[in-house]
């Protein structure tokens, strides 16, 4: 049977040996990463030929955008239509131009569908 002693030998040779790797290993864990590592691009490249409604979108960052504008203006432009403000009023009056009539009923009652007995 081996002994206490023998163990604590074989610890301290472990101990007394270096554990760096030889220069050869580290050569060639480093050329692997340096083949994994992601390859820097050209960042030259031609422009690309864009429309007249790109460029518009381009200027504006984007079609989404250009789109929430529209939709913006398009209720702006129904409230200002159904609401007819006062200023707005005055300056349709100022411009001669003749306002339609305010007082449309859109949600009219039940009571002309009902039939009178």
């Amino acid at each position: 049977m081996t002994g206490m002693n023998d163990l604590d030998d074989l610890f301290a040779e472990a101990r007394g040996q270096s554990a760096e790797p030889s220069p050869a290993l580290l050569a060639r864990v480093m050329a692997d990463a340096g083949a994994l590592q992601p390859q820097v691009r050209s960042m030259s490249r031609a422009p690309a030929a864009r429309g007249f409604w790109a460029g518009i979108g381009a200027m504006f960052a984007g079609g989404g955008v250009m789109a929430g504008m529209g939709t913006a203006a398009a209720v702006a432009g129904l409230f200002l239509g159904f609401v007819q403000p006062a200023p707005v009023a005055a300056l349709t009056e100022a411009l001669g131009v003749t306002a339609l009539e305010t007082s449309y009923d859109f949600l009219p009652g039940i009571d002309p569908l009902i039939a009178e007995e």
